[in-house]
């Protein structure tokens, strides 16, 4: 437990939060306690992953109040690259029926996925598209809402940033892979789409104004990813809304990529 950010700290606490990163842990070490060891990094490595409000500058004068809010074991935030796309990161797998698929407040910093706050890291949100073996398998994203209240929506308003893989085959993710822009239409077959209606092919698809993977001939047993344009993470959870109806439907994984 950190520093309070408030009100009457001590000594203790401080030494505490430094060595054993609780500033409220009952145990006690039982060494001579320095105001001036635990500020200038003697005490131990001062964190500079906290805000340099939040912890001391190492001059004198020293003031435990330089200590408000410091955090021993605080993150820097996680490191760049790939999470998720896993099987425990599935929206959905075979046929959902025509009803909408709604997948709500991911956590995104569970183990399943980064495994730390992605709070103040920018990142995309992206799926990988697992096709199915036949033509209908067309599935849809309908919305994602994310940092509580914002969401890629509407897309037939504007899909701009939003990018497609072409008949790709990685199920790992490559960031330096070869996207293109989002485009209305439907072929060719083997990526994605915007379309604010039904799926050309019989028994896959329904009416909605959502991006859709075309999974007609030559777009079968893909692994064909969506990638949203890059957010800064105010929050650690977002919901999926979409759709998965067809008899050849595959699978749809969420993955998070974070830049930095």
């Amino acid at each position: 437990m950190a520093v309070p950010s408030s009100g009457a700290i001590s000594l203790k606490g401080i030494h505490q939060e430094i060595n054993s990163n609780d500033y409220t842990t009952a145990f006690f070490d039982g060494n001579p306690i320095s105001l001036k060891e635990c500020s200038n990094g003697t005490e131990g490595t001062i964190n500079t992953a906290n805000d340099s409000a939040n912890r001391p500058d190492g001059s004198t004068p020293h003031a435990m109040s330089e200590f408000y809010a410091y955090d021993h074991d605080l993150s820097s935030g996680p490191s760049v690259g790939s999470y998720g796309n896993s099987n425990s990161t599935q929206m959905f797998s075979g046929n959902q029926g025509t009803g909408q698929v709604t997948v709500s407040n991911i956590d995104l910093s569970s183990a399943a996925y980064v495994g730390e706050s992605l709070i103040g890291a920018t990142g995309h949100i992206y799926f990988r598209y697992e096709s199915g073996t036949s033509f209908r398998n067309d599935p849809q994203v309908k919305r994602i809402i994310y940092n509580t209240s914002s969401a890629f929506k509407s897309f037939s308003g504007g899909v701009s940033g939003i990018q497609t893989t072409y008949r790709t085959t990685n199920s790992t993710y490559s960031h330096s892979a070869s996207f293109s822009q989002i485009t209305s239409g439907t072929s060719p077959a083997g990526r994605w789409y915007q379309l604010n209606g039904t799926p050309p092919s019989g028994g896959t698809g329904v009416n909605a104004d959502a991006l859709y993977y075309e999974g007609s001939s030559g777009a079968y047993s893909k692994d064909v990813y969506l990638r949203f344009p890059e957010i800064t993470f105010s929050s650690n959870t977002i919901t999926f809304e979409g759709y998965g109806y067809g008899s050849n439907m595959g699978t749809l994984y969420l993955g998070i990529y974070i830049t930095g």
